[in-house]
């Protein structure tokens, strides 16, 4: 990522970042959270506090520690 904001025309400074990230699947997730000792889990769709379909396109991971 690089950020350049400009003043009047003029660039004010530049800075530069590395951005990563990780992608894991539902069930990964899932396996996560309980080896890491979370109970209760629930998995909800597009911010609606429903569960998730496979229509949603973000999921929402809820966990009691």
């Amino acid at each position: 990522m690089r950020g350049r904001p400009w003043r009047d025309g003029v660039l004010v400074e530049q800075e530069s970042y590395t951005l990563k990230s990780c992608i894991y699947f539902a069930q990964e997730l899932l396996l996560m959270l309980a080896y890491a000792g979370f109970r209760d889990v629930a998995v909800e769709g597009n911010y609606t506090g429903r569960p998730a379909t496979p229509d949603d396109s973000i999921f929402i991971f809820v966990a009691k520690s």
